[in-house]
């Protein structure tokens, strides 16, 4: 199996027309062989250096993800976090990102769920308090079908833009979850953060719990 640092060798020369895997744009061309050939590489290391995270949170039974134009941050908290269910947030320029979630994150294979553990809700981007509500809603909802044993609900504020990341830290304040941010170096020339550069964070709000509403 090649090693991080050889597809993403291959992948800056296939973005500077260096190599040439297939016809089409070179930007285009790195895109596809970013996620056939490094982000599957990328989410193994990930998912190793955020172990002491995903521990300490333990069984996680819902993470709410916001979904911009890079899907790769959602992607990544999954895959870490393995939770039962995902809940993907997105506004409407950041439809083309759900497929790419999709293809990585529902099947039967490690850290993946089925097709009914995901449910993808489009929400108003400039309208925050909408935001609030929505992920109210659906930690009020799993909590009550899980209501025999304590509930575990995590929110990534990482992806879509900044009004709907605050409003998602503003709304797992209110119902006292954890909150979870993908940093990592930021790449121009990728137009992504550097391979490998991801780290997991974990912000815990002031009204933790995890007990029922």
């Amino acid at each position: 199996m090649k090693t991080l640092e050889e597809v993403v060798a291959v992948l800056n020369e296939i973005r500077t027309g260096v190599r040439q895997p297939g016809v089409g744009d070179p930007q285009e061309q790195a895109g596809l062989f970013y996620y056939d050939e490094v982000l599957p590489i990328v989410i193994k290391a990930f998912c190793s250096d955020s172990s002491v995270i995903r521990q300490r949170l333990g069984r996680i039974d819902l993470l709410i993800s916001m979904l911009g134009f890079s899907p790769e941050t959602a992607i990544l908290a999954h895959h870490a976090l393995c939770p039962k269910r995902l809940l993907l947030l997105y506004s409407g320029n950041a439809i083309s990102s759900i497929e790419v979630v999709r293809r990585f994150v529902v099947g039967q294979g490690p850290g993946q769920i089925a097709q009914p553990a995901l449910n993808v809700r489009e929400c108003p981007a400039a309208a925050p308090n909408a935001i609030i509500d929505m992920i109210v809603e659906a930690a009020t909802e799993v909590r009550r079908q899980n209501s025999e044993y304590s509930t575990r609900i995590v929110v990534d504020i990482t992806g879509g833009k900044k009004i709907m990341s605050a409003a998602a830290a503003l709304a797992a304040s209110r119902i006292g979850v954890p909150l979870v941010y993908i940093d990592g170096d930021y790449d121009p020339k990728l137009r992504r953060p550097r391979p490998g550069s991801e780290r997991l964070i974990m912000i815990e709000t002031a009204s933790m719990k995890q007990d029922t509403l």
